[in-house]
């Protein structure tokens, strides 16, 4: 909860290293150690966490703003409430090609990098990185035509949530307000 940054599974692995002789199968699964990070950040949190899930959401609808040709759909710890203050904004994005986005960003003076993200149940898809304000903002390109099916969570095992523009504006507007069930 403190660093923030690690992924569930890092701090799994870490919290072991910390114990000490802890296979994995005693370790909790990724949901239960979601659930644990939730109820810390409620706990300990308090007004600072809420004002910073707000700040971040914010940010998060400003990018999907500036992306609404595409289509984007929110991901991820800042839509969960669960982002640290260095929490990426994860964006799903709709395109004809990476390189459709790539040229949106570069018209607009947008300095952005190209890399793939790897999804076990999808394969792998163009992921464009870039920096808006102090935030980082992480955009995985998705084909604008055909199956809108989402990834399947690394927590859950189910299909990831996504939030269009809408919800997002919905939960700004709401401060306070858990994102949508995983």
């Amino acid at each position: 909860m403190e660093d923030g940054a690690l992924s569930y599974g890092a701090a799994r692995r870490k919290a072991a290293a910390r114990i000490g002789n802890v296979r994995g199968r005693d370790l909790p699964d990724l949901a239960e150690v979601e659930a644990a990070l939730m109820e810390g950040q409620r706990i300990f949190g308090g007004a600072l966490h809420a004002e910073r899930q707000q700040a971040s959401r914010v940010e998060a609808l400003q990018a999907m703003r500036f992306l609404a040709e595409f289509e984007p759909r929110l991901v991820g710890r800042i839509l969960a409430g669960t982002a640290g203050p260095e929490a990426p904004v994860c964006l799903h994005v709709f395109a004809e090609s990476a390189e459709e986005v790539l040229a949106y960003l570069h018209e607009r003076g947008v300095p952005c990098e190209l890399s793939e993200r790897r999804f076990p149940d999808l394969g792998t898809y163009p992921m464009i990185r870039f920096v808006a304000g102090v935030r980082r903002v992480e955009l995985v390109v998705f084909p604008r035509h055909g199956p809108r099916q989402a990834p399947l969570s690394d927590v859950t095992g189910r299909p990831m949530v996504r939030a269009d523009i809408a919800t997002v504006r919905a939960l700004v507007d709401r401060p306070g307000t858990a994102g949508p069930a995983s």
